[in-house]
């Protein structure tokens, strides 16, 4: 049996618990979400609480994730996670077009440098 592909999630508004619910549906087994990056942790979601933590750290850094999901939009937070997430051995996926256009060949290089891979 192949070994699930442990996720971060940066960011939980209308993308990001969309994205939540699908890695929680059981539709992909491969995947699996091991936490996720929110402001207010006292706001109601159906994702677990458990899942749930407002310090980046705890998943930029965390050694059983493989792969980080930013839906978190605009430069920054996102380009220091991005860069921080590579630095920790992290592939780094994305749908963040600002931080794309503005920072792309720098997260480009930074996951060279680290043999990750970036996609968008």
């Amino acid at each position: 049996m192949t070994k699930a592909v442990k996720i971060g999630l940066l960011g939980c508004g209308t993308v990001g618990s969309a994205v939540a619910e699908e890695l929680l549906s059981g539709n992909l087994p491969h995947l699996s979400l091991k936490k996720v990056l929110v402001r207010d942790l006292n706001k109601s979601r159906n994702i677990p609480s458990v899942l749930l933590t407002d310090k980046a750290d705890d998943v930029l850094c965390d050694p059983e994730i493989d792969l980080i999901i930013e839906v978190l939009g605009g430069e920054q937070p996102a380009l220091t996670y991005a860069l921080k997430a590579l630095d920790h051995g992290k592939h780094w996926v994305t749908a963040n077009k600002e931080l794309m256009a503005k920072h792309g060949p720098a997260i480009f290089q930074k996951a060279h440098q680290n043999n990750k891979q970036v996609r968008l």
